[in-house]
């Protein structure tokens, strides 16, 4: 499953001291901000995915292949969007948006998502005081 978005935010516009940054090597467009690039580099910029020697680069939170991950303390990778969303993860370096700490509940790792049907990751769930639906954050995003 590949997902497809402007950015983390999936905001098209951009400021001066937050511009939109494409990788050099897959072509993702991210805002400075949102991936964690504080001053832009002169020459070719490239993802923390294109940098990476390791092939197969999985988000460990959900099953989707595509889009901005930075590596999760103590081994993996995860997209930042994942990050964001699910309540137990923090982000260590705010400035540099890396690394990613889990601290994701057993219970979440459990649950399947209801838009794609994979039992992989971790879903976060609606908010609606008696509603179990459970989706991984980045199917919830396809959506849109």
């Amino acid at each position: 499953m590949k997902i497809s978005l402007v950015c983390i935010c999936s905001d098209p516009d951009y400021e001066e001291d937050n511009l939109i940054v494409f990788c050099d090597g897959c072509n993702i467009p991210v805002h400075q901000k949102c991936y964690g690039i504080p001053k832009i580099p002169r020459g070719n910029w490239f993802c923390n995915r294109c940098q990476s020697t390791q092939k197969d680069i999985e988000c460990i939170f959900c099953p989707n292949t595509d889009g901005a991950v930075k590596p999760v303390l103590g081994g993996g990778w995860a997209h930042i969007l994942c990050a964001l969303w699910i309540p137990e993860i923090s982000i260590q370096d705010s400035l540099y948006m890396e690394p990613i700490i889990n601290k994701v509940n057993r219970d979440r790792l459990n649950l399947t998502c209801v838009l794609c049907g994979i039992p992989k990751g971790a879903c976060i769930q609606c908010k609606e005081r008696n509603c179990f639906v459970s989706f991984h954050v980045t199917c919830a995003r396809t959506l849109r």
